[in-house]
């Protein structure tokens, strides 16, 4: 009769590991996301480029060993674009004004001459 192995021997058997480093910030990044280890509910302090295995358990529990010892990864909160406690004020589009070329520009030249001749003929001043 055979008898299944526990299902925390399984979790780890079938674990992912993955190596990494810790970066400036004591932080480590895991597919696109930041962890930092702990232990004992308090946050453990590494120096930068210390080197690290990631382990994904195959329940989707997230582990670092640094230095022969096991560590929990706890992932940190990301930087939202604006504080919840102020009110955000919409930004107001400025109108465009419409292009109007000057007087001298080569296409309207032929009619300010003909507004020029016009003037003199019937003697209409601006």
């Amino acid at each position: 009769m055979e008898v299944s192995p526990p299902t925390e021997k399984i979790n780890y058997t079938l674990a992912v590991l993955t190596p990494r480093k810790i970066d400036n910030g004591n932080s480590i990044k895991f597919k696109n996301e930041y962890y930092q280890p702990y232990e004992n509910n308090q946050l453990k302090c590494f120096r930068a480029k210390t080197e690290c295995l990631v382990i994904k358990a195959f329940n989707g529990e997230l582990l670092v060993t640094i230095d022969e010892k096991v560590y929990e990864l706890r992932k940190l909160q990301s930087h939202k674009k604006y504080s919840k406690e102020f009110d955000v004020i919409p930004k107001l589009k400025k109108e465009k004004k419409k292009y109007i070329p000057p007087m001298t520009h080569p296409w309207k030249l032929a009619s300010f001459k003909k507004q020029l001749e016009k003037a003199h003929t019937q003697r209409i001043y601006a």
